[in-house]
Parts: C-alpha cells; sequence; structure tokens
C-alpha cells in the first residue's frame, strides 16, 4: 500500500483511461458549441480568468472585483488559456476530458482499496460510460474539477485511514483547500468526518492528522477570505450565492416539471426591500437571515418544502431537461436509467453493510452532500460531484449480482479502521 493508485490489473486501468477519454473527447469532437446550461456562468468563470491573465486581479463581466467566483476554476482557465490563447473554449474542453478521465482511475483505486480489484474495474467503467461525466466534461463549468479534487480528497482520506500515517491527512488538507476554493460547498466537511472519525474510534495519531488536514484546509481557504474582507470589508469566506438558492427552495411556481424557471433577481428585493440598492454580498446575509427566520416560525411549511427538495435531488436525472428539449422519448429514458442507477445504489449501500466501516469515507461524502444540498434549490448539476461515489455503489451492487453477491461479502484484506480488529482481520 505504499502507491497512491492500487496495482490493479494495469492493463485495465490503461484502458479505463483510454474508454473514458475518447468517450469524452468523442462528444467535443462531434459538439463543440456552447451549451445553454453553460452561458452565463461560463463567461462570468472565463472574464475573471482573462482579467487575471490581464493583471487586472479576480474581476469578473463588471470589471469589479468577483465575490461570486472563487479562485481556483479561473486559475485553471487562465492556465490554460496562457499556453493556448485567450477565451480558447475547445482547449479547456479538451483539458477538462484529461481531468474527467483521470477521475474515472481515481473512483476505481478508491473501490478498489474498499471493495477489491473486481469491484474497482466495474466502479471504473460505470463512471466510463456514465452520461453525465461525459457531458460535464464538455462543459465550461466548475464541476468538472471539483469532482476530480472531491475523488482525490476522498482517497487520501482512505489511505490515511488504512495506513495510520499523518501524510496522507496533509496531502487530503491541501486538497481540501483547493477543493473549497473551486466550490465552497465542501467547507463543513472536516465536521462531517470528525464525526466519521469518532464511529470509527480512531487512534491519537489519526486524530492529529484530522486537525492537521483542518489547519491545512483552512489556512488555504482563509487567503481569499483575507482578499475579500480587504476588497469588501465584509466577512466573506469563499463566495455568495447561499442566500439567493435558499431563497429559491421556499418559492412557489418556478418549476414547470423537472424545469427550473428562476425569478430574476428583482423578486428577491420586492420580497425583502430593505435589500434593495445593497450590493449582493450585502443582500445575500440579509436573505439568508429572512430564510432562516422563515423556517424558525414556520417549521412545518418549510420541512414540507425541503422534502419536495429533496425529492427534486434525487429524482431529476442529470441532463433530463436538455434531452427533453429534443425528444421526449430519450428523456424518459435517461429518468428510467436513473431509476436503475439509483436502484444499484441502494441496493449496493444495504449489500455493504457488513463492510461499512471500510466504505464509510466514500459514503460520508454523500450524506454531506445531501444534508448540505436539502436547504438549497435542488438542481440536478448540484448532485453530479456525489454521484461518482453513488456509481461507486452501484458497482459493489453489480458485481455483487454478478459474483452471485455471497463471494462479495467476505472480509476486506485490507486492515480494520476500527482499533483493536486490525489484528484479526490480518490473521483471517
Amino acid at each position: 500500500m505504499n502507491t497512491l493508485i492500487p496495482n490493479y490489473v494495469p492493463k485495465t486501468v490503461f484502458l479505463l483511461f483510454c474508454v473514458a477519454l475518447a468517450l469524452r473527447l468523442g462528444l467535443l469532437a462531434a459538439y463543440h458549441k456552447t451549451y445553454k446550461t453553460e452561458m452565463q456562468d461560463a463567461r462570468d468563470f472565463s472574464a475573471v480568468a482573462v482579467s487575471v491573465l490581464s493583471g487586472k486581479g479576480f474581476a469578473g463581466l463588471s470589471g469589479e472585483p468577483t465575490f461570486t467566483r472563487p479562485p481556483v476554476y479561473p486559475l485553471f482557465l487562465a492556465a490554460i488559456y496562457s499556453v493556448a490563447g485567450m477565451s480558447n473554449d475547445t482547449a479547456v474542453k479538451f483539458v477538462q476530458c484529461i481531468v474527467s478521465a483521470l477521475s474515472v482511475l481515481l473512483l476505481g483505486a478508491i473501490a478498489a482499496l474498499i471493495f477489491g480489484p473486481t469491484v474497482g474495474v466495474t466502479a471504473g467503467f460505470f463512471a466510463a460510460l456514465y452520461p453525465p461525466l461525459i457531458i460535464y466534461s464538455n462543459i465550461k463549468l466548475s464541476e468538472t474539477l471539483f469532482t476530480f479534487l472531491l475523488l482525490l480528497e476522498c482517497l487520501l482520506i482512505i489511505k490515511a485511514l488504512h495506513s495510520k500515517g499523518l501524510r496522507w491527512l496533509i496531502y487530503a488538507g491541501l486538497v481540501h483547500g483547493a477543493a473549497n476554493l473551486c466550490r465552497s460547498t465542501n467547507l463543513l466537511f472536516p465536521f462531517f468526518l470528525a464525526a466519521l472519525f469518532l464511529l470509527l474510534r480512531v487512534e491519537k495519531k489519526t486524530w492529529i492528522g484530522l486537525g492537521t488536514y483542518f489547519l491545512i484546509g483552512s489556512a488555504i481557504t482563509s487567503i481569499w477570505t483575507v482578499r475579500n474582507y480587504r476588497v469588501f470589508n465584509t466577512l466573506l469566506p469563499v463566495n455568495v450565492g447561499a442566500g439567493h438558492v435558499m431563497w429559491l427552495t421556499i418559492q412557489d411556481n418556478i418549476w414547470q416539471g423537472d424545469k427550473l424557471i428562476e425569478p430574476d433577481t428583482g423578486k428577491i428585493h420586492e420580497d425583502y426591500p430593505e435589500t434593495a440598492g445593497m450590493p449582493r454580498y450585502k443582500w445575500e446575509k440579509v436573505v439568508t437571515r429572512k430564510i432562516m427566520e422563515y423556517a424558525l416560525s414556520n417549521p412545518v411549511e418549510y420541512a414540507g418544502k425541503l422534502l419536495v427538495n429533496n425529492y427534486r435531488f434525487w429524482s431529476i436525472p442529470v441532463g433530463k431537461v436538455l434531452t427533453a428539449e429534443k425528444s421526449a422519448a430519450a428523456a424518459r429514458l435517461v429518468q428510467l436509467m436513473h431509476i436503475f442507477f439509483l436502484g444499484l445504489f441502494f441496493a449496493g449501500v444495504y449489500l455493504a453493510r457488513k463492510n461499512m466501516a471500510a466504505a464509510s469515507p466514500a459514503l460520508v461524502f454523500i450524506l454531506y452532500s445531501v444534508i448540505t444540498q436539502v436547504p438549497v434549490i435542488a438542481l440536478p448539476r448540484y448532485r453530479l460531484p456525489m454521484e461518482p461515489f453513488m456509481l461507486l455503489f452501484a458497482a459493489y451492487a453489480a458485481a455483487g449480482f454478478a459474483s452471485h453477491i455471497r463471494n462479495l461479502n467476505a472480509p476486506s484484506t485490507l486492515p480494520s479502521l476500527r482499533r483493536g480488529e486490525g489484528e484479526e482481520v490480518n490473521k483471517a
């Protein structure tokens, strides 16, 4: 276990990468136009990247310092633009295809460490062939890079738990900080990881590693927090956005089937007149506070809205709305495939219950995403970064069914995550 990625069937690993990359580049060759879903956000990310390369700092389309775009993805774009030319979308998507193909290998490595090489290869092929991951590798948004960082962080945490080595959590802290500055949705994850460590009763050395992981991740994140305070004179850990999406969650009649018809932000100022004229980084905080007050004063009504939001979060496939614009029959097929995928995922979680200690680092990423996503609007693309972890459990179920399940219920060959159990496993 001295290497980061286990050496399970090298030829298969190479094949996985080639299949994943070929499918992603094939889509890029077949369709290299701008997708509807990337229009505004992609332009803003690109504007920040160009501003950085021009020596004007992190400024958006307006020319003003950005408070909506964290720095990692614009820096990723800037690095590509510096080589391939300004706003070269084809070059960006080409690199993202490579990043996405590498994510396939990371998922395979995670699955192999937890469940063995058979499930590792199965999970890798699932991810290589999974349409949403293929499509989003061709979209100039932060999802592909963020997903790669989450998978890398998960792999490092698993390595730390099994090797009980401090260095893996140091590496994980570095990746966690980068992930925070790619998308702020991962900020609170260390608290969930600490809860997992409590459940697993990890050793003192691992707790020291967790503290180091937290400090490193926080130090990297704080670089941007300090920048925001100096520029905007307010505490803004990464970027704004929470108030807006929480407000969307409590709105009625903004869904047409599975499609969100987003109201103009002017409606927010109509609902909360005191926010009129405020810059967004200020009114977002006011709206967040107002939504929390609404939740406390109307707990039953708010809980009902969250239940509906949670149902949409699970039930709407990524890409269904775009597919429905082309073909209603194809959209129905996408929905059926999603139901089948969910069935395999839940079956995998159930079948993995005897090996849940080993599988828990991957599962905690899913739980974190679900819990933190429920209070915000349930756009399918927000679920995408956690779907590789769902594919892992789906692959476990598929491999289990293929080998009559019993063969996969053998104890893990890896040391147990619980104290005092590693010796028993090694003797078995």
